[in-house]
């Protein structure tokens, strides 16, 4: 349903979680309530000069509460979106997309195996990367119907809180199949590196994924190259770093859309730090300033 969506709203994005595709489960209503939230917020409406442009989100936890588009969905999610860099060759942005990536390959398990075995949060757990307008995002996604949207956030973002643990565990001891942090870097390194080096299996896909290079503020078809060299500058306490600033920082820039099925009403937030709630968007945007082509962080 997204990839049906997006081009009809302007969007290009990639949404992924290793090989599963968010457009495989999500309902409908909630996949067009999710992709016009995400269009309204990065893509500026036609009077903006920067038509087309992604929204610089400013740091700190801002919450744009919304009703799911369909009256009768019973289905609430929780749409986590931190914004990372904008992909460059340059050699601080480039790492900062590799180490994005790695973070994507080792939390997508934990996340699924916490919010929705554990804690039954949710039938539908993603988690990785996202990359729109050539900006890179950190995201997770929750969606189900038992619990009140409030809640469902506040244990994804209790769950990012203590991921941190497990991340620092990790670099210090590996795991049983590894047995040093090393040597554990080395492995989820090469597996970043193999998932962003890869081409799309069908010839559609092959041709959408060049042509979104050909478009993009990066039209180099030889970036590989550039990720290898990058990705032999970094070493695992990097990673730490990365997810201290970009991910549960008080600096980190990060957007989350909760959308409210019919049995939810809007409830105030309480005990969440850095806290912005929003209802109307286009005021929000108001607020936010356009990417430059070159922005990088």
């Amino acid at each position: 349903v997204l990839v049906y969506i997006y081009p009809k709203m302007d969007l290009s994005a990639c949404l992924h979680a290793g090989s599963n595709y968010l457009s495989h489960s999500i309902p409908l209503s909630l996949s067009l309530s999710l992709s016009l939230s995400l269009s309204l917020s990065f893509c500026p409406e036609s009077d903006y000069s920067y038509s087309g442009k992604a929204m610089a989100i400013k740091p700190g936890r801002h919450v744009w509460q919304t009703k799911a588009l369909n009256p009768s969905e019973t289905n609430s999610c929780i749409f986590i979106m931190n914004q990372i860099s904008v992909a460059s060759t340059s050699g601080p942005s480039l790492r900062k997309h590799i180490l994005l990536n790695i973070l994507g390959t080792i939390i997508k398990d934990p996340a699924y195996a916490t919010l929705r075995t554990e804690e039954h949060l949710g039938y539908t757990v993603f988690s990785g990367s996202l990359s729109m307008k050539d900006v890179d995002y950190f995201y997770i996604l929750l969606q189900g119907s038992h619990y009140t949207p409030n809640f469902m956030l506040k244990k994804v973002l209790e769950f990012l809180r203590s991921y941190r643990d497990t991340l620092v565990s990790l670099i210090k001891n590996g795991t049983s199949e590894h047995s040093s942090g090393d040597e554990w870097f080395r492995t989820v390194r090469t597996e970043a590196l193999t998932h962003i080096l890869s081409y799309p299996e069908s010839q559609v896909g092959l041709a959408g994924h060049f042509a979104e290079i050909a478009q993009s503020s990066w039209p180099f078809f030889n970036r590989g190259e550039y990720v290898i060299a990058a990705s032999k500058t970094l070493h695992k306490d990097q990673l730490l770093e990365f997810y201290d600033e970009f991910i549960e920082g008080v600096n980190a820039r990060q957007l989350v859309i909760q959308i409210h099925g019919r049995e939810y009403s809007f409830e105030k937030l309480k005990d969440i730090p850095h806290l912005d709630v929003f209802r109307n968007v286009t005021r929000f945007k108001s607020t936010l300033s356009p990417i430059q082509s070159g922005f990088i962080w």
